[in-house]
């Protein structure tokens, strides 16, 4: 029988799961809902990753004709460390589904973004999306962690930060008298659809203010695509992306990378659009790595290509033009 691998990258807003031949080649991509336990529950997050991995793997049987055995399973999770037994919840959300019970492995989110980026079993990976942190990751394993505190207490240099300090930036300028430039005058037009005028029936700080604190704090993060847009036409916004640059430097640099170590780079503030056109803040980044590291940087791929990297077998796992074709069958995919 044919033998193939799944990995599934789970997230509190959709979930990805792959089954791929031990070739290099994914055979099945499904995508699903909700299926992080500490986000949904762990009840409804099984019955999502039962269900979508279900679908996969008939998909994938479809495709080569005949069923095939399960060789490994790898499941990316964030905030695994709040689940008692992550291993046995797997395999109570997969039991239903294969003959024999396979090997079985959930790793953080940050393994799997560091190994969708670099075969190498060793390396540092730099998140920036919502939330920012830093890790170092030996055998395939997160071993030490920077920052990814929350919006609260860290995240410095995540979608949030730049919501959050162009807002700053914003009421600053108003505090002082002075007119908003672009940065500020785009984050007063989108105030303007969410509260109502002050009473003389304009929108300035308070409005502002009163915006900020209407909402779920994490939602200042719709405010981090003007900083990207706006970075090279408004000073204020060029600004908070270098200044986004320098703090995610420093998570990084909290971990002390050693020397030829990979350094994998991910999320939405770091990583090129659709287009291919890089951020303001990653290039900056990349500047300031290239500074100060010999390292080699790269780009992370689709979470569902780190989480069936890692569920190759282990003495399959030093070939990097395997991994080269997982990425690239993914990309094939659009996934």
């Amino acid at each position: 029988m044919t033998a193939v691998i799944i990995g599934a990258d789970i997230g509190g807003t959709s979930s990805r799961v792959g089954v791929a031949d031990l070739d290099g080649r994914f055979l099945a991509v499904q995508t699903g809902g909700p299926a992080n336990p500490n986000a949904v529950g762990p009840d409804p997050a099984a019955a999502e990753i039962r269900r979508v991995t279900g679908t996969a793997l008939t998909a994938a049987a479809d495709a080569l004709g005949r069923t095939p055995t399960v060789a490994g399973v790898v499941i990316g999770l964030a905030g695994i460390s709040g689940i008692a037994d992550p291993e046995g919840f797997a395999r109570s959300a997969l039991a239903p589904l294969t003959a024999e019970p396979p090997p079985i492995k959930v790793v953080t989110d940050l393994a799997v973004a560091y190994a969708s980026g670099s075969p190498e079993p060793d390396g540092c990976v730099l998140i920036a999306g919502t939330g920012a942190m830093a890790g170092i990751i030996r055998s395939g394993v997160l071993d030490e962690r920077r920052d990814g505190w929350g919006w609260l207490l860290g995240d410095d240099g995540s979608g949030f930060w730049l919501g959050r300090e162009a807002v700053r930036a914003t009421l600053a300028d108003l505090e002082a008298g002075q007119a908003p430039g672009p940065l500020g005058e785009a984050i007063l037009a989108r105030v303007r659809d969410q509260v109502e005028p002050g009473p003389d029936g304009g929108f300035g700080a308070a409005e502002l203010i009163r915006s900020g604190y209407a909402r779920p704090p994490r939602e200042l993060s719709e405010y981090a695509t003007l900083v990207a847009d706006l970075a090279d036409a408004d000073p204020a916004a060029a600004r908070i992306a270098d200044r986004a640059a320098e703090v995610l430097a420093a998570t990084l640099g909290r971990l002390e990378p050693g020397p030829e170590l990979p350094i994998v780079l991910a999320g939405s503030v770091l990583q090129p659009g659709p287009a291919g056109r890089p951020t303001p803040v990653g290039s900056r980044l990349r500047a300031l790595l290239a500074e100060r590291y010999e390292n080699p940087l790269h780009e992370a791929g689709p979470g569902v290509v780190g989480a069936a990297w890692l569920a190759v077998p282990a003495e399959r796992r030093g070939d990097p033009e395997l991994h080269r074709r997982l990425l690239g069958s993914a990309r094939d995919r659009s996934v």
